[in-house]
C-alpha cells in the first residue's frame, strides 16, 4: 500500500485551516515589504494545492490582508500572489501590536503625529 500524507487524511475545511495558517505565519514572519508569494513557500503538499487561491481570496475579502494583485495561472501551482501583507486588523486579529509592550493602535498613533503631539521620529520606534 503506498504511503499517504496526513493531508490525505484531512477534509476540505481542515486543509483550508491548514493553508490559511500557513499564509498567516509567513505573512507574519515577513513583516511589512513588498514581496511575492508562490504556494511552494507554504511548505506544503500538493493535497492543499486547490486551498491555496480560494484562501488567499478569502483572507482579502476579509480584510485580514491585502494585496496588490493575484496572477492567476490554469496551473494553481503557478499562481503568484504579488505584494501580500497583513492588514493592521489581521496583525490585531492576531494579537500582534505595532508597539513592542504599548497598547496604542496605528490609527491612535498616527492622530498624535498629525495634532503634534508625538513627533515623526517616533514612527520607526512604534513600527
Amino acid at each position: 500500500m503506498p504511503y499517504k500524507s496526513l493531508r490525505d487524511f484531512m477534509n476540505d475545511l481542515e486543509k483550508s485551516e491548514l493553508v490559511i495558517a500557513k499564509i498567516l505565519a509567513l505573512l507574519l514572519d515577513w513583516g511589512i515589504q513588498k514581496q511575492q508569494l508562490e504556494f511552494h513557500e507554504l511548505e506544503l503538499d500538493e493535497g492543499c494545492l486547490n486551498h491555496f487561491v480560494s484562501c488567499i481570496d478569502w483572507l482579502e475579502a476579509e480584510g485580514v490582508i491585502r494585496t496588490d494583485k493575484v496572477v492567476r495561472t490554469q496551473k494553481p501551482s503557478e499562481t503568484l500572489i504579488i505584494n501580500p501583507v497583513l492588514t493592521a486588523y489581521g496583525f490585531r486579529i492576531l494579537g500582534k501590536n505595532f508597539a513592542s509592550g504599548d497598547q496604542t493602535d496605528l490609527a491612535s498613533h498616527a492622530k498624535k503625529i498629525s495634532e503634534g503631539k508625538t513627533s515623526m521620529s517616533s514612527v520607526g520606534d512604534f513600527i
